[in-house]
């Protein structure tokens, strides 16, 4: 059955493919599970077709009836799954920064804080020499105000 259309090849169902001259059912079964295996057909790959006579397709070819545009949202998928691979790769590769970055900021606090004991400790010890040192003026006061 010769039809008036054009068909993509990359994309045409079984019974598209059938409007093609000399395409009945089996041949256009034999092109959906070649397509099915290789993604994308040429017209060098479907005159490879075993079960395909090759020499039907230069005709159609000539007069324009077949088309082999890719399949859209094939290639849409395929960079679809990239770009969400990559995501993922980036994800993990940030969440792994961030780790790092957490248990860096973690040992700043730890040694902060043993920093901030540290200094207390110190003002204790000058507040308690301070402390001493006017209990000892004190009592020198006192023995020369008694003298």
């Amino acid at each position: 059955m010769a039809g008036k259309q054009t068909v993509n090849i990359n994309t045409a169902s079984i019974e598209e493919l059938m409007t093609l001259k000399d395409i009945g059912q089996k041949r256009a079964q034999l092109i959906v599970a070649e397509r099915s295996k290789l993604g994308t057909l040429t017209a060098e790959t479907l005159k490879a077709i075993e079960g395909i006579p090759s020499n039907i397709w230069d005709p159609i070819i000539f007069m324009g009836k077949v088309v082999f545009e890719e399949q859209l949202d094939t290639k849409e998928t395929e960079i679809g799954k990239s770009v969400q691979q990559d995501n993922q790769q980036v994800t993990t590769e940030n969440k792994e920064l961030v780790t790092k970055q957490q248990d860096k900021l973690d040992q700043q606090q730890d040694q902060l804080q043993q920093q901030q004991d540290q200094l207390q400790q110190q003002e204790k010890v000058i507040e308690d020499y301070k402390t001493k040192l006017m209990i000892a003026d004190q009592d020198k006061r006192n023995q020369f105000s008694k003298m």
